[in-house]
């Protein structure tokens, strides 16, 4: 009845009428209700395949009575254990089954806890997944006993405690699973002495300490995933010696160093993700030589240098994300011949230059390049145009025309702005330069974190982009309480640049004023910074003198400039600008 697509109930006396059944395949189907406990009148029952059916209530006690019992598939299902009785584990009932091999209880509701019994079951048992339940306890060191077990998989339940330090014996372990659990420790050295384990997942627990030098003992390995744990130290060059390796996935931890130079062994991996670590230095040159690596991401780490000119030889490469490091120098024109990648992600970094157009560079959008140093391409990207020498030139003797300008003009705005500070003396006096400093420094704002600016501006998405300010993009955004806020991304393109953003944390934070929006948060980092400010739904002030909707007269405009100059600190011509898009 496999993959029939059968639906409905089985009925409860269907074991009466089949004494001689020896295998049920069932499998992939929609079958719902119990697992009918009348089976157990089929003593010569050998194989049962129920998995991926909609089945529910309890497992039948009588399942242990099934002496011939070799194959117990009941994975994907709604089952719960024995009588609902925690401490009554469905694997003691097993102990009677002594020719059994396989038992796959994945994805189901079983609550059991995990007792030393289980290692009664017979030694003929190989494979055992009880994954995706809800069983609890600690993993108990009689587990060591199954010393035939080729296949292990108590991932994501609620299994808590260190894992044990005596599973040496079992050394016909292939495949072992303990993901998404609670456990805690070191990884016990005894796990790098099973030589024939090709699948190690951890991920997903709160394991400390390092990965052992031993690694290089598990040469069979091809997947090795002990990501979100609170594992450091650097990694070590043994990790090069598991040449047969498909999968790295290192992320999410708090390892240290330099990536190994030795990388290029690994001959035949896919994936590669080292993300969200402390890692540092340059980029080995020899990620080159990954010539089957389709995914890369290095992205949260703080590596350093250039971005290599040989990055195009990976030449199966479908996405790679350098973000966040510190990475300098133009992006290589090179990895335009990069036939299959699909993603490109080299924002919040500290590159310059020519943004690359030609290959998949036309199908990339602005988030790709956001937050780098002094870019310039295409409208699209968000950064200014590339300038040829002639153009650069012009601009060179168009700043010496309006600094010229600007000496002349000096006069006039001294002449009509000497009646504001006068006024301004009466009003308040003068602060000394000392003191202003003293009280700015003294200025803390509340922060928020990148993750947070990130979802409220989906992922700065063009749609939410609202222009260029003096030193940066700004997009609209949306918190958590549901606030419309607008975000100014500092870009690290003009010089001054962080200097004004210290001025506008502080100035703009202390100045309050129904005319001038205010700085409400920031999120500062080694590679990011950004400041969200009052969202103008209307605009800006500009709006308002320019617009014939508005009819200001010339006292109005003159008081709104003295209340603006006479409030401390000073804001910076920046920060006050009337065009100011937040």
């Amino acid at each position: 009845l496999c993959d029939e697509s059968t639906h409905g109930h089985l009925p409860k006396d269907v074991g009466h009428f089949l004494p001689n059944l020896q295998i049920i395949y069932m499998s992939n189907n929609n079958f719902d209700g119990p697992f009918p406990p009348s089976f157990s009148n089929a003593t010569s029952l050998q194989a049962i395949s129920a998995g991926d059916n909609k089945l529910s209530g309890l497992i039948p006690l009588e399942l242990g009575s099934f002496t011939q019992l070799k194959r117990l598939y009941l994975e994907h299902n709604m089952l719960t254990n024995v009588g609902g009785i925690r401490e009554l584990s469905i694997l003691t009932s097993f102990t009677n089954c002594q020719l059994l091999e396989e038992v796959v209880l994945s994805q189901n509701l079983l609550n059991d806890i995990l007792l030393a019994s289980v290692g009664n079951l017979t030694t003929t048992l190989w494979r055992l997944h009880l994954s995706s339940n809800l069983t609890e306890g600690t993993i108990p060191l009689a587990l060591a006993n199954l010393t035939n077990l080729i296949s292990l998989n108590l991932g994501f339940n609620n299994i808590k405690g260190h894992i044990p330090r005596n599973m040496g014996p079992m050394n016909r372990l292939q495949v072992l699973g303990l993901s998404g659990n609670a456990l805690e420790g070191s990884i016990p050295d005894t796990l790098y002495q099973l030589v024939r384990m090709y699948l190690f997942y951890i991920k997903e627990n709160m394991l400390i300490g390092s990965i052992s030098t031993s690694i290089n003992n598990l040469t069979s390995l091809q997947w090795l995933d002990p990501s979100s744990n609170n594992l450091s130290s650097t990694l070590p060059p043994g990790l090069c010696e598991l040449k047969d390796l498909l999968g790295l996935h290192l992320q999410d931890n708090s390892f240290t160093g330099h990536m190994p130079l030795c990388l290029g062994n690994f001959a035949t991996i896919a994936n590669m993700d080292i993300s969200v670590n402390k890692l540092s230095g340059d980029l080995p040159e020899s990620l080159s030589e990954l010539q089957t690596l389709k995914y890369l991401n290095l992205t949260h780490n703080t590596f350093r240098g250039h971005i290599s000119e040989q990055l195009d030889h990976m030449v199966n490469i479908e996405a790679i994300d350098l973000s966040h490091n510190m990475l300098s120098g133009e992006i290589p024109k090179s990895l335009e011949k990069i036939q299959h990648i699909q993603v490109l992600d080299l924002s919040f970094n500290l590159l310059e230059g020519e943004i690359p157009s030609g290959g998949k560079f036309a199908n990339l959008s602005a988030k790709s390049f956001l937050g780098n140093y002094a870019q310039c391409r295409a409208p699209k990207f968000h950064v200014p145009l590339c300038l040829d020498k002639t153009e650069r030139q012009s601009q060179n003797n168009a700043a010496r025309v309006i600094a010229t300008c600007a000496i002349g003009s000096s006069a006039l705005v001294v002449f009509f702005c000497a009646p504001i500070g006068i006024s301004c003396y009466r009003k308040r006096g003068m602060l000394k330069h000392s003191d202003d400093i003293e009280r700015l420094q003294g200025i803390t704002l509340p922060v928020i974190s990148y993750k947070e600016l990130l979802h409220a501006s989906s992922n700065f998405s063009n749609a939410n982009f609202l222009g260029n300010g003096s030193f940066g993009s700004v997009y609209k955004g949306i918190l958590a309480d549901g606030t419309t806020v607008a975000v100014k991304v500092l870009s690290l393109l003009y010089d001054g640049a962080s200097t004004s953003f210290d001025i506008e944390c502080t100035v703009m934070h202390q100045i309050r004023h129904q005319k001038l929006i205010k700085v409400i948060m920031s999120c500062t980092s080694t590679d990011f910074n950004a400041l969200v400010l009052q969202y103008m739904p209307l605009g800006s002030l500009e709006v308002c003198p320019h617009s014939s909707d508005h009819h200001f007269n010339l006292f109005q405009r003159l008081n709104i400039m003295i209340d603006v100059a006479c409030h401390g600190p000073t804001p910076s011509a920046r920060a006050a600008r009337p065009n100011s898009r937040q």
